[in-house]
Parts: structure tokens; C-alpha cells; sequence
């Protein structure tokens, strides 16, 4: 099928017209496949910048694996397996895909994020999803969050979060009190 043929060639160099440097490696590419799926992308190789020039692109503050989560994400449309992607490197690729606009990703992490939820990593994602105004995120973090309030509420981290976005935390009490007079 046309995916799985596109995606053998993810990470190889055969007909590759682009060099990605991340974490001290290169990695081939090919610029028709980046582009298709990234705005950012499209414009660092097709306008003024250094990129499309030298047909290189480099790439700080992401771990390769997560570059490579990413790059195998644009070229097959899938996340990678659950046992080799926790929370944390899905939480560090919805970063990614936000960065270089692949809002297909993002959707695909934030369904990911959904399933790892817990009150362990709950308050990380009602940051990130805060930050970066994502209102279907903020929804399934808030759900969660208000569904789990009272082992929450006494927490630190609930506390800190509270502190640098009150409005997370006010929408979460907000989906907390009705649940609390139904039940």
C-alpha cells in the first residue's frame, strides 16, 4: 500500500534531498514528505531561510528518539507502540508537533495523553495543555482532573499548578461541583 511504501523510506537516504541534525546525528529526509505535514516545515525549506539553501535543518532541545518518534510519525501517520512511548516522550512529541505545526499529531498525542492520564502527570498536562490554549486537551485533562479532585487537591504539584495557571484550576473545580452534587 502507498503509506507503507512512503514509510520505507523514512530514515533512508535513497532519493533523500534533506539532512535533519538532532542530538549530535543526522538523519535523511525528504522534503516532500516534511512539507506535506508541516507548515513550519514548508516554509523553512521553500523561503529566505538558511534551510532551503543548505538543505539542512537543525534541531535543538529534543532527544532523537523523540525527533525520530516525529520524523516516523510524518512518514507513516502513526504514533509508535505503547511499550517504546510513555507519557513522557508522548507529552515531549505533542511539544514537537506543536513547534512545527503537525496538528494531526497533536490530536494523536492528546487521544495518547488520554489513555496515560494520572494523578501523577495529570497537573503536567493541564500545564501543557494551558499553555499552548489546546481546548480539547484542556477538556480531557480537566475531566480527569476533576474526576480524581479529592486524592488531587492536597497535592503539591495541584498547588503549583493552581498558582501559574488559577484558570486551570478553577475550570476544574468548576467540572468537579457538579459531579460532587450528583453523586
Amino acid at each position: 500500500d502507498f503509506a507503507g511504501d512512503v514509510q520505507d523510506f523514512c530514515s533512508s537516504s535513497t532519493f533523500s534531498d534533506v539532512k535533519i541534525n538532532v542530538d549530535k546525528k543526522t538523519i535523511p529526509a525528504h522534503k516532500i514528505v516534511l512539507a506535506a505535514h508541516s507548515s513550519v516545515l514548508m516554509k523553512m525549506l521553500t523561503t529566505d531561510f538558511k534551510e532551503s539553501t543548505t538543505n539542512c535543518i537543525d534541531v535543538g532541545d529534543v532527544s532523537f528518539g523523540i525527533f525520530e518518534h516525529f520524523l516516523k510519525y510524518l512518514y507513516s501517520g502513526k504514533i509508535g507502540e505503547q511499550s517504546d512511548v510513555g507519557f513522557t516522550e508522548i507529552k515531549e512529541l505533542y511539544l514537537l508537533a506543536h513547534l512545527y505545526d503537525v496538528s494531526a499529531l497533536k490530536q494523536e498525542c492528546v487521544l495518547k495523553i488520554s489513555q496515560l492520564l494520572t494523578l501523577d502527570n495529570v497537573c503536567d498536562a493541564l500545564r501543557i495543555a494551558y499553555k499552548y490554549d489546546d481546548d480539547n486537551f484542556k477538556q480531557i485533562a480537566k475531566n480527569f482532573a476533576a474526576g480524581h479532585m479529592e486524592d488531587l487537591i492536597a497535592s503539591e504539584i495541584w498547588k503549583q499548578l493552581v498558582k501559574d495557571f488559577p484558570e486551570a484550576g478553577y475550570e476544574v473545580m468548576l467540572n468537579f461541583f457538579p459531579r460532587k452534587q450528583k453523586g
